[in-house]
């Protein structure tokens, strides 16, 4: 007879008993987020799917955003553990509000801090997370690639996430240099397409894109539907490439087609205040809109 541990086994109807299984907590995997300096500030952003092991995808913004009078802060996280990355975010968002930071050295310090307590809270062993962090402040900017519990290093291209495989070589050999928000913004989008087309099991859904501008700091969150057609017109733009990679590698100048000329059509942003993000990193106001002409023209 069994007199030791009974409360570790379940007893079947009949024969032995066997061990009671703990259910096993599902996990997502981690997707993509891009960030990049640009002139004028910097761009981040994130896809909206979260996968998780068992195939269930579901939708969840992976993009933060904190705003003070002389500050401004983004994040874009991929996590194993969503609840966890964002209560960790949420932490140092306010730490970095409480303390009043003036220099990104200070900002580096309460960053650090935050990230190891949040790593000492899971004695078990933390879930898989590392995030970019944009910090804008009256003088100075920076791009960074965070991993807890101290990982902090300044860049001006960042990839997370499963996503990253695809990108990284992508940005490596055509997007060197730095442009003006709107150019980066292409850019992103295109690599926002490329990721969700070539690692679509863990990439995929809208994507959420913030233009962090350096002076004054302040934060403009682009219209997911401006994101969305940017990555639409990316097929285009693939086309575009391969023709005029067939063209140079055959040792003729590749003649003006369609659809270069369509790929390379200047499209803008839009936020979702109706503001348009120009190349030199000003932000155009745009006149509202004219809703009684809208009705007159129904009406016909």
């Amino acid at each position: 007879m069994l007199t030791k541990g009974v409360s570790e086994f379940r007893r079947p109807r009949f024969g032995v008993p066997v061990p009671r299984h703990r259910p096993v907590k599902k996990r997502v995997r981690m997707t993509i987020g891009i960030g990049m300096l640009c002139a004028g500030g910097m761009i981040i952003a994130a896809d909206t799917r979260g996968t998780y092991t068992d195939g269930a995808t579901n939708q969840v913004r992976k993009v933060r955003i904190a705003m003070s009078a002389d500050a401004a802060v983004v994040a874009a996280f991929a996590s194993s553990d969503v609840p966890s990355a964002e209560t960790l975010l949420s932490d140092i968002f306010s730490d970095l509000k409480r303390d009043c930071i003036a220099s990104l050295s200070d900002c580096e310090i309460t960053v650090r801090a935050q990230m190891i307590k949040w790593e000492a809270s899971h004695p078990h062993g933390a879930p898989e997370t590392e995030f970019i962090l944009g910090v804008a402040l009256l003088g100075e900017q920076a791009l960074y690639r965070c991993h807890p519990p101290t990982s902090m290093n300044r860049k001006a291209y960042i990839a997370i996430g499963q996503g990253a495989v695809i990108v990284d070589p992508i940005c490596n050999i055509f997007f060197r240099e730095r442009t003006g928000p709107k150019t980066t913004l292409r850019q992103i989008a295109y690599l926002m397409f490329r990721a969700k087309n070539d690692y679509g099991s863990t990439c995929g859904g809208l994507t959420n894109a913030v233009f962090l501008k350096s002076s004054p700091p302040s934060a403009f969150e682009v219209s997911i539907h401006s994101m969305s057609s940017a990555e639409r017109s990316s097929v285009l733009l693939d086309k575009a490439l391969r023709k005029t990679m067939g063209f140079l590698l055959s040792g003729s100048l590749p003649p003006s087609v369609e659809d270069m000329e369509r790929a390379c059509w200047p499209r803008g942003f839009l936020t979702d205040g109706r503001r348009v993000i120009e190349d030199d990193g000003s932000i155009r106001e745009l006149p509202p809109l004219d809703y009684s002409r809208q009705d007159e023209e129904d009406e016909d």
